[in-house]
């Protein structure tokens, strides 16, 4: 059996585990993120930012945090209110439940915008305690003309998904289709600009080693170097004059280029202390927050305060930063306002699925022997 596509498969589950229902002057749909979800959402996630497998874990264990699928059923719900009055239903908590096996279940957590007055469009997770049961209905109140309810039952939408392919498999024919389907053969590559390569007989090839052979015998031998010719005689007797001494000097001058070399190294690193004295608070943020993004914690811990680092061993800091769910919002781009002089706010979209979440991390920096440094 061919794994199906990581999209369709996405687009299949989404569409599996979405209800909606109309009101008078509104529009409502939710939408469950069964855990199934997640392994095409993190496989098409990954091939778009082009994610090593660590950083593919990463980004899969922030992803299930973020929906809080360990401890929650989440959900997304989103309300368009068209009509000319805007829609109240605040406490959210007292108009929406889980309705399983004839008990009322009630929210665990959700987006606050739901308790303001809903003019527009709204969109935002709600989540409810974790159930075994994939067979539940969720019902909302407080909109005209009725109580809405809406159903998931994503186990036997499943079954009959599947029921659907092992016949198409079998048969060779979906089940409304009295005929077979008839299998397309993949076409073949005919274009004009077709290229040949031909490689060599096991002839040809014997046959270019004699060449080459006889080659290297015919090529005249370059004269060597050595003061002493054919018959081991020296060149002295000749008439050539004897080799020359070691030059001193030259001794000196290689000696020289030694330590020349150290002290290149230790203006290296003079260099290097000046260009970080002289980043400012802006460079010192912007590094940080590039380093988080591309998973460069050695940067990033070394942009820290020591009263940090006092606090965060490497390690400790690298668990703490790498489970952030923060960084993926700022993968695709992030905006960093200044709250006064010493602190700044880093903001970034993250995308969940259906919904986008804006993440922010306030920053705040000290400055230590001229150096600024982020206070974690």
């Amino acid at each position: 059996m061919q794994a199906k596509d990581a999209k369709v498969e996405l687009v299949d589950k989404l569409e599996s585990n979405t209800a909606f229902h109309w009101g008078t002057d509104c529009l409502v749909w939710i939408v469950h993120y069964p855990e199934d979800i997640v392994d095409p959402w993190v496989s098409i996630e990954a091939s778009r930012q082009g994610l090593g497998k660590e950083e593919r874990e990463a980004y899969r264990q922030a992803f299930v945090k973020d929906l809080k699928m360990k401890e929650c059923e989440p959900f997304l719900m989103t309300i368009y209110n068209f009509g000319t009055k805007p829609l109240d239903l605040k406490p959210l908590s007292k108009h929406l439940f889980m309705l399983l096996n004839g008990k009322k279940i009630s929210l665990s957590a959700y987006d606050s915008k739901f308790d303001e007055p809903i003019s527009g469009i709204l969109q935002g997770l709600i989540f409810f305690p974790k159930v075994d049961s994939k067979d539940f209905t969720i019902t909302l109140t407080g909109i005209s003309p009725r109580e809405m309810f809406f159903s998931f039952d994503s186990s036997k939408l499943q079954n009959e998904d599947i029921k659907v392919t092992r016949s198409t498999e079998e048969t060779g024919k979906l089940p409304s289709q009295s005929k077979p389907v008839a299998k397309v053969q993949p076409k073949q590559y005919s274009g004009s600009d077709e290229v040949v390569v031909k490689l060599p007989s096991s002839e040809e090839k014997s046959e270019q080693k004699k060449e080459d052979s006889s080659m290297q015998q015919n090529e005249p031998i370059e004269p060597s170097d050595n003061s002493l010719d054919s018959e081991g005689k020296s060149n002295e007797s000749e008439g050539f004059p004897p080799s020359p001494a070691p030059d001193p000097l030259l001794k000196a001058q290689e000696t020289k280029h030694v330590e020349s070399e150290t002290d290149l190294k230790l203006k290296e690193m003079l260099q290097d202390a000046e260009r970080e004295t002289s980043l400012s608070k802006e460079d010192v943020v912007t590094l940080f927050v590039e380093s988080w993004v591309n998973g460069d914690l050695d940067t990033m811990y070394s942009l820290l305060d020591s009263t940090t680092k006092e606090r965060y061993s490497t390690e400790d800091f690298r668990e703490i930063a790498m489970e952030s769910n923060i960084r993926w919002a700022f993968k695709d781009g992030y905006n960093i306002t200044w709250i006064d002089e010493t602190k700044a706010k880093v903001s970034g979209i993250q995308k969940l699925l259906l919904v986008k979440v804006e993440r922010s991390k306030v920053v705040r920096l000290v400055q230590e022997r001229r150096r600024w440094r982020v206070v974690w």
